[in-house]
């Protein structure tokens, strides 16, 4: 098997306290890594970084990072928007990735690695002839009577809180390469909705089942960290969660809850069924209920 086998795509901003330790940044999240992924397994993965360029910290975080043992490789360029444009930065990195990747995997500088060594790594080697595996830690994203909450998808004025209040949102998504580069990044920065939404399109309109559980937890969020913010006066993320880079958003009736972006995602789940049809494999992702 060639290396690696999965690219974990990162858009980092580096914290302008990265000595205050109840706040995460790149450098911590790769020195918890160092105890989560060691030995062989680390020429099986590769971490992609995209940094802005008006972030005074980011040569800081490199310097102490280019010397952990880790296939680790940057790219620096302007911040546009902010998350509002993080797609296009996941589009960039997707299209740099090693040859040999056969999972794309998404995860943040605030993620606390879990298992790694001990989940991801024997479980991305079972499944890396499968094409079209959404790898998650919600086990309620495998149970057809929990995908079934969004039958009514098309008609769904809020799909996001129909997912999450059942949980059927996987924030740390692993993903077949062959899934992410039919289906995209979902025009806009919450690629972990866009990704579970059609993760339960496929369900309730094929009984395609692609989520497979992981048999440990991979990665967690730092609670603290998403109640305390430390950014630049460019990017400014208050507590409401209102304004963001000098942009205004709102949170509840973002694009995810607008009717153009449901039939995206439609589409989406479309172009995955029909691949996997053409590919001979509905027996190894159908739902029987017989």
């Amino acid at each position: 098997m060639n290396y690696p086998i999965i690219s974990f795509l990162m858009c980092v901003r580096v914290r302008t306290d990265l000595s205050k330790p109840n706040i995460r940044d790149i450098i911590k999240f790769f020195r918890d890594m160092q105890t989560k992924l060691y030995g062989d397994d680390r020429e099986k993965v590769e971490f992609l970084i995209k940094f802005d360029t008006d972030d005074a910290y980011a040569n800081k975080a490199l310097s102490q990072i280019k010397d952990m043992s880790f296939r680790i490789r940057t790219f620096t360029f302007d911040r546009w928007e902010g998350m509002y444009t993080a797609h296009h930065n996941y589009s960039y990195m997707l299209a740099r990735v090693s040859p040999n990747s056969k999972f794309i995997g998404f995860c943040g500088d605030d993620s606390v690695p879990e298992h790694i060594s001990h989940g991801v790594i024997p479980f991305l080697e079972r499944h890396v002839n499968y094409d079209y595996v959404f790898g998650t830690n919600k086990r309620e994203m495998t149970i057809p009577n929990r995908l079934t909450h969004m039958i009514k998808y098309e008609s769904d004025t809020t799909p996001q809180n129909t997912m999450s209040i059942n949980g059927l949102i996987e924030p740390y998504p692993i993903i077949s390469r062959k899934f992410i580069e039919i289906c995209g990044f979902g025009y806009h920065y919450n690629i972990d909705t866009w990704l579970s939404l059609i993760v339960s399109i496929l369900f309730n309109k094929y009984s395609i089942i692609v989520a497979r559980q992981f048999p440990n937890q991979t990665f967690g969020r730092d609670n603290i960290q998403t109640k305390e913010f430390i950014r630049d006066e460019n990017h400014l993320y208050n507590a409401d969660r209102t304004i963001y880079a000098g942009y205004k958003t709102n949170w509840n009736q973002d694009m995810e809850n607008q009717p153009t972006y449901i039939k995206l995602a439609e589409q989406a789940a479309d172009n995955i069924y029909l691949n996997i049809k053409k590919d001979g494999r509905l027996s190894e992702y159908i739902f029987n209920s017989e």
